[in-house]
């Protein structure tokens, strides 16, 4: 998260009061992550996996809401250097769609196996850790 974080910050020309609040949120969230996290690891393999599971997959939902609400403000403020190309643009909020789509489905899922879940979300790691938020295309 921070590494795609300091990616996207590298297209910003400027901030304004609004983006700062976004991304406080933002990173509030990306700090409560150690919390489910914990909570997942005392009960994977125990009962109370699957809730466990759903609340971590859960977080996640909320902190793709908070990528996309900040890639809006962005874009909706022109904050981004004029040398960011559409397609780009574009292509970032195609991956934030299917992020958020995937962590809903696996936020449900959980809720019947606790490993599909978690799956879905380790799909999503590497799908996070291939793409490029830089911006040479």
């Amino acid at each position: 998260m921070w590494i795609s974080h300091h990616g996207l910050f590298r297209m910003v020309h400027r901030v304004d009061t609004p983006f700062l609040y976004v991304n406080g949120f933002m990173l509030l969230l990306v700090t409560f992550v150690p919390f489910p996290t914990a909570v997942l690891a005392e009960y994977l393999g125990h009962p109370g996996e699957n809730a466990a599971t759903a609340f971590y997959c859960g977080t996640f939902v909320l902190v793709s809401a908070s990528y996309q609400l900040w890639w809006w403000t962005v874009n909706r403020r022109r904050l981004l250097h004029s040398h960011v190309p559409q397609a780009h643009i574009a292509r970032i909020w195609g991956s934030y769609r299917f992020g958020f789509l995937v962590y809903v489905t696996a936020t449900l899922l959980a809720f019947w196996s606790a490993t599909a879940g978690l799956g879905l979300c380790m799909f999503l790691w590497f799908y996070w850790a291939l793409l490029s938020h830089r911006t040479e295309s």
